[in-house]
């Protein structure tokens, strides 16, 4: 078990924490019917690899032909992936250049155990769908290390990680970090004191974990939890003590597929993360929240962050934010410059060792809701650029609800977005991948929600399976692109 002190005022807000579990009660449902046969598992696990292999066959065909596509400026898209010229290429390899250094040492087996891939980023990674598919892709050449450090329990309605199935029960008080100091970087944190709490977690077909982590709030009246695999309890973990961020590993002695953790009742548990791991192979941790920005990062609580970076030693940090950003109307571009600097710089130095790669935002588009009152309404509004005009006096014709704004546009602060996040990606050293270059600038997404079958939802803000797909495959060509053993 391994532990850091925990300062005062955050072990006073543990403390206040705890009693107001109840009152801060996010999920009280009954738990789900996870666990499985072997054979049913079997039939998961056939069923999973079918769809995936289809997956990965659609993303590549949805690869070329959107590259082909984008031989014609009618498209909207200008290119799928980077193109890389002798000097872009320079660029980037020096900006990854501990990633892939690490990688070849890992694949030729210099380097031993997990290797570690971690992103943070908004909805688009907090749906686990882009991240998902880069997860299957990079287990799938370097080898399955688990599924990797989760939020524990099931923080939020929407909470559906890939490769496997959450479930919680009980009273817990599920706490973000508007609610609670004390969240890293999977910023949301968990308190219970009843022995009816408890949640759990079962891998998809034949996927399984060697070993589990728990990492938790050590205090002075502190309960216990039970941690479970396949029905037989392997561990009581006991939170009583003096003021200080632990972790617990425990080992199995054979594969798991199904966990749980349950607590005994005898006082509050405060609890961080829980991480389900194969002994060695490759990790790929995603935390997402939806609505967020680069702003996250000053928001965790900066000691639990930088002990939970260190333990996961990750050899590229993936920082994917930029959507929200683009749809504020007033945007400062000084202040969000001076913001998205600081941001990476705090990152650089929670982990000295890490590549760092930013994703932009890919594309947006954007229909005031002041336009049309239905679904059927608003489809039938065309998309086109913003004029000079509606992008100079934007924000004012936003706050007059303007029906001289109704159709389909990309938000004019998107794209100085994206321009300051390369800007600071270049001057700070650090890899910059353009995700608007995969589905197009002005008018891509609303292309994409057209299309048959549609590579994104309504909204022309997020992604349907299938552009995730395609999003998930680009990043992961282009990484592989750079990707030559024998060269670091």
């Amino acid at each position: 078990m391994t532990g850091t002190k925990l300062g005062g005022a955050l072990a006073a807000s543990v403390i206040a924490a705890a009693f107001l579990a109840p009152a801060c009660l996010a999920q009280s449902a009954e738990p789900e019917a996870l666990r499985m046969t072997h054979e049913e598992r079997v039939r998961d696990h056939d069923d999973r690899e079918q769809q995936f292999r289809k997956r990965i066959a659609e993303a590549e065909a949805r690869y070329r032909d959107e590259a082909a596509r984008g031989q014609r400026p009618r498209s909207g898209v200008v290119s799928l992936g980077a193109v890389f010229g002798p000097t872009e290429e320079s660029r980037a390899r020096r900006a990854l250049g501990r990633f892939l250094a690490a990688l070849e040492s890992y694949e030729r087996g210099g380097r031993r155990g997990r290797f570690t891939i971690l992103q943070i980023g908004d909805s688009h990674t907090a749906g686990d769908n882009w991240t998902g598919y880069l997860r299957e892709r990079f287990q799938r050449r370097f080898g399955d290390g688990g599924r990797g450090m989760l939020a524990p329990g099931k923080p939020f309605f929407d909470f559906r990680p890939y490769q496997l199935r959450v479930a919680q029960s009980g009273n817990w008080g599920v706490y973000n970090y508007r609610q609670w100091a004390g969240t890293g970087i999977a910023s949301y944190s968990i308190v219970g004191d009843k022995s009816t709490d408890s949640f759990e977690a079962s891998m998809r077909g034949l996927k399984s974990f060697e070993e589990i982590e728990v990492e938790f709030v050590r205090q002075a009246q502190g309960g216990s939890f039970v941690v479970a695999v396949d029905g037989r309890e392997v561990r009581t973990v006991s939170t009583r003590g003096a003021h200080s961020l632990e972790r617990v590993s425990i080992p199995l002695p054979r594969a798991g597929h199904h966990a749980t953790v349950t607590l005994k009742g005898d006082g509050a548990v405060a609890l961080l993360s829980w991480s389900l791991l194969r002994r060695a192979g490759l990790v790929y941790v995603s935390h997402g929240v939806p609505g967020e920005t680069v702003g996250l990062v000053g928001k965790w609580d900066a000691g639990i962050a930088a002990w939970q970076i260190h333990h996961l030693d990750p050899a590229l940090i993936v920082v994917a934010f930029g959507t929200n950003e683009g749809f504020v109307n007033r945007l400062k571009p000084e202040e969000y410059e001076a913001e998205f600097r600081d941001r990476i710089q705090a990152i650089r130095g929670m982990a000295p060792n890490a590549s760092i790669a930013v994703v932009t935002a890919p594309g947006a588009d954007r229909l005031p809701s002041w336009c049309g009152r239905n679904r059927a309404q608003r489809e039938r509004f065309q998309c086109r650029p913003l004029g000079a005009a509606h992008a100079a006096a934007y924000a004012e014709l936003i706050e007059q609800r303007s029906k001289a704004l109704c159709y389909w546009h990309s938000p004019p602060a998107l794209e100085q977005v994206r321009q300051i996040q390369r800007r600071v990606a270049e001057r700070l050293g650090v890899y910059f991948w353009d995700w608007s270059q995969v589905t197009g600038k002005d008018c891509g997404m609303d292309r994409w929600a057209r299309m048959d079958p549609p590579l994104t939802i309504a909204d022309r803000v997020h992604m349907r399976l299938e552009g995730y797909d395609l999003s998930g495959e680009a990043l992961y060509r282009d990484l592989m692109r750079l990707y030559s053993p024998g060269r670091h």
